[in-house]
């Protein structure tokens, strides 16, 4: 029998107005920290950042859609901590039809 896939949300912070790169190490750090964190405990919490002069965006992959969480809480301070604003999206699931089709973790 196929083990079933997990479930993989998606969402993204839009930081208004863009943010440059430079600017946002300290949040690129923490999202690094928080993936360790993930993957320790056999979770899944990634994000992306996208940043130049036109746009700013963090895409998120988790686990849970919970926007609520300590990973999210912890950005969403981080991001205050540099006075950037941001729109959170809805989370929204991502198709995955395998396990095999699941990225592999760094």
């Amino acid at each position: 029998m196929t083990p079933k896939p997990p479930i993989i949300w998606a969402y993204t912070y839009r930081l208004e107005p863009p943010q440059p790169p430079a600017r946002l190490k300290a949040v690129k750090l923490l999202l690094e920290r928080e993936h360790a964190a993930a993957s320790a405990r056999a979770g899944t919490f990634e994000g992306r950042l996208v940043a130049d002069d036109r746009v700013s965006h963090i895409l998120v992959l988790s686990d849970s859609p919970d926007l609520t969480s300590d990973a999210n809480r912890r950005l969403e301070i981080a991001l205050q901590s540099i006075d950037a604003r941001f729109v959170l999206t809805v989370p929204m699931v991502v198709p995955v039809e395998r396990v095999d089709d699941i990225p592999p973790k760094d």
